[in-house]
């Protein structure tokens, strides 16, 4: 697992309690006005140690918008002036992915065996596939429009035969 960087696999988790408040606080003290990703890391001990607040939306929008919570809707809402919708609860355990990231992940293990970030090619195809098949949520999947995910694919096999073939 990498430290940092684009999120290629997400999952909602009920919010921990011990940083809800403390990340209000935060951002509400810095004066941000609209969506803002405020990130954490854990150390051993558990504490939550701050990482950034990122005043935009995050690159893990589309994991909360299958959650059941419609942030592009409710920024339209506050941007408009209108009632923002409240969000009283939400889905717990929805996975979404970043089939680019998932497979650059899967590309990389292959030059990081060793490493204390890293996993063995084999266990990386193995979790790769595992999962990949189990997941519903990929961001540029949409039934109704095939355009994004079918051009996320020819940019990923162009980026493959540029490396691949020189």
């Amino acid at each position: 697992m990498a430290l940092g960087g684009a999120s290629a696999v997400r999952q909602s988790i009920p919010v921990p309690p011990d940083l809800y408040d403390a990340s209000v606080r935060l951002v509400q003290a810095m004066g941000v006005e609209g969506p803002c990703e405020v990130e954490y890391r854990r150390d051993a001990k558990g504490r939550p140690l701050l990482m950034e607040v990122n005043a935009r939306l995050a690159g893990t929008l589309e994991n909360a918008i299958h959650s059941g919570v419609d942030i592009p809707l409710m920024t339209w809402q506050w941007a408009a002036g209108l009632p923002v919708s409240r969000v009283d609860g939400y889905k717990t355990g929805i996975t979404t992915r970043w089939l680019k990231g998932d497979i650059r992940w899967l590309l990389a293990s292959r030059g990081r065996a060793g490493r204390p970030d890293s996993v063995s090619m084999a266990s990386a195809a193995w979790t790769f596939s595992k999962t990949c098949l189990t997941t519903i949520h990929y961001d540029e999947w949409d039934v109704r429009d095939p355009a994004p995910v079918l051009t996320e694919l020819r940019a990923m096999a162009a980026a493959v035969k540029r490396r691949t073939l020189g």
